[in-house]
């Protein structure tokens, strides 16, 4: 985590001008050098030099007022990245820093996906057989936990995705998980979206599972 309070200074530069080269993905993609300084044990001044790639992805709100911001952080040499996630806001110009993680337990493995205004999900660290999803609101700041896992043939009769929500609803879907998506309709309904891969000796199909996201309460209701 030594490595964040630079990085964020790095970043302010970067905010304020410097040219950025975006790639097939719009992702803006820069390498720069950090030098990090710190005490030993002895009372000796030890000085690092670690070269890092920094990649940026920006996701704007439906409304468009808001953008959130994840910096990827990766530190070649030391082959550790960090993920800082901003939040700015169009109508005022003004930037929060809403989560910072620099291990692999805490590492967010997606780009961010909106969930109506004031929330955004994305992927977390979690283990074999299962996939971490966050729920944080832009707003407070807080994020929930939730959890997708996935049990094959042999554990249960058919493929099945178990997803395990912010408040530990649990939802069952057959299958194993594809593509999960975000929505919201002409009703300013917002959607929660799976889809689900079945396969078996003589045919495959694939299932969609939507689910309505309350905004008030965070909590998830099935409507296949």
């Amino acid at each position: 985590m030594k490595y964040l309070l630079i990085a964020l200074s790095v970043m302010v530069i970067l905010f304020a001008g410097e040219a950025i080269v975006y790639l097939y993905d719009n992702s803006p993609i820069k390498d720069f050098t950090m030098v990090v300084t710190s005490i030993d044990s002895n009372g000796n001044t030890v000085i690092e030099t670690t070269t890092t790639t920094e990649r940026i992805r920006e996701v704007p709100a439906p409304s468009g007022t808001q953008i959130v911001s994840v910096h990827y952080l990766t530190h070649n040499d030391k082959n550790v990245t960090e993920t800082i996630i901003f939040i700015r806001n169009l109508e005022d110009n003004t930037s929060k820093v809403v989560r910072m993680s620099g291990d692999a337990y805490h590492a967010i493995t997606s780009d961010p996906s909106w969930l109506g205004e004031r929330h955004f999900i994305f992927y977390s660290y979690c283990g074999t057989g299962c996939q971490g999803i966050v729920l944080l609101n832009t707003v407070t700041g807080q994020m929930k936990d939730g959890v997708i896992s996935y049990l094959s043939k042999g554990f249960v009769d058919s493929d099945q995705t178990h997803l395990k929500d912010w408040n530990d609803q649990v939802f069952i879907m057959d299958g194993l998980m594809g593509a999960v998506s975000t929505k919201i309709d002409n009703d300013n309904k917002i959607y929660l979206i799976f889809s689900s891969s079945n396969s078996n000796e003589n045919e495959s199909s694939t299932t969609t599972y939507r689910y309505i996201f309350d905004e008030q309460t965070t909590l998830l209701t099935e409507i296949n």
